[in-house]
């Protein structure tokens, strides 16, 4: 019986290993756009609640607004609100 040690070569790197480490931080972004929808929907969610909340409230208690400006006022945030819908909605 020989008493030489075995020589015991290092395997080649695989590139499986490099594909794990590309799918690792794919699938971390994934998570991160993940969370970035979740917190988009979200937000979409409350301000369809608050819409929702405010119809309720000029149906059952009338817009009967006299005052020109106050009018107006009340448009521009009629508009600003769809316009912050839209824009969520197409992020």
């Amino acid at each position: 019986m020989s008493h030489q040690p075995i020589r015991v070569v290092q395997p080649p790197i695989q590139p499986s290993s490099v594909h794990s480490r590309s799918s690792r931080n794919y699938q971390s972004s994934n998570s991160a756009r993940y969370d970035d929808l979740v917190q988009i929907a979200e937000q979409q969610r409350r301000l369809i609640d608050a819409n929702r909340q405010m119809i309720h409230e000029r149906e059952t208690r009338g817009n009967h607004i006299d005052n020109a400006p106050i009018r107006l006022a009340v448009l521009r945030n009629e508009v600003f609100i769809i316009i912050v819908l839209f824009f969520l909605n197409n992020y």
